[in-house]
């Protein structure tokens, strides 16, 4: 009976993918459980459909008071979508929740679209205007890069804030807890003339 052995070459293969395996799973682990991953996600038992791995249980969200005026042109109704999963802890049921009353802050979960931008005539024509005019958000439209839904016509919380400071806009960055985590600076009002024709 002739015994096989392994060259030199497939035993550094072996290790080398040992130690890559290793290095992996424990990256893989330490990014699934240290604490800013863990505040939204959970690599196991996912509750909801509209975030990867979404880790919060969803509380009984209270009625909703958005901002309206007579000159907005779209129908506004409770944050729904991802909008939803960002008010379980941004509602008035947390410490540093906005509340149920939303009147001073941005609408959310509304459609925002070409006829929306026709009709209320001070928007930007989302599927056709870039995002990144004043700064980068990415290489496309606004539809594309910063709207929700399946049609990529939904205004949501995440059009404007980041919640993995991908952009460097964290609470890190100096510009404070109100400014934190959007999509690009608003020195100027940049982010806010993305949409708005101003």
């Amino acid at each position: 009976m002739k015994r096989k052995y392994l060259n030199t070459n497939s035993k550094l293969a072996l290790l080398c993918s040992a130690v890559f395996l290793l290095l992996a799973s424990t990256t893989a682990f330490g990014l699934h459980y240290d604490g800013k991953c863990r505040s939204c996600h959970t690599p196991h038992n996912a509750l909801a459909s509209e975030a990867p791995l979404w880790g919060k249980a969803d509380v009984v969200q209270p009625p909703y008071t958005q901002y309206t005026s007579d000159t907005i042109n779209a129908t506004m109704g409770d944050p729904n979508g991802i909008s939803k999963l960002c008010m379980i802890c941004h509602s008035k049921t947390t410490s540093y929740g906005i509340g149920s009353d939303m009147r001073n802050d941005h609408p959310v979960s509304f459609t925002y679209d070409a006829a929306l931008a026709l009709a209320d005539g001070r928007l930007w024509d989302p599927e056709v205007t870039l995002s990144n005019i004043g700064g980068a958000v990415g290489n496309g439209t606004i539809a594309q890069d910063m709207l929700r839904g399946v049609d990529h016509n939904q205004l949501e919380c995440v059009s404007c804030h980041e919640p993995h400071d991908k952009y460097g806009f964290g609470k890190g960055s100096g510009l404070g807890d109100s400014l934190a985590y959007l999509v690009k600076a608003n020195d100027a009002g940049q982010l806010c003339k993305t949409c708005h024709r101003k």
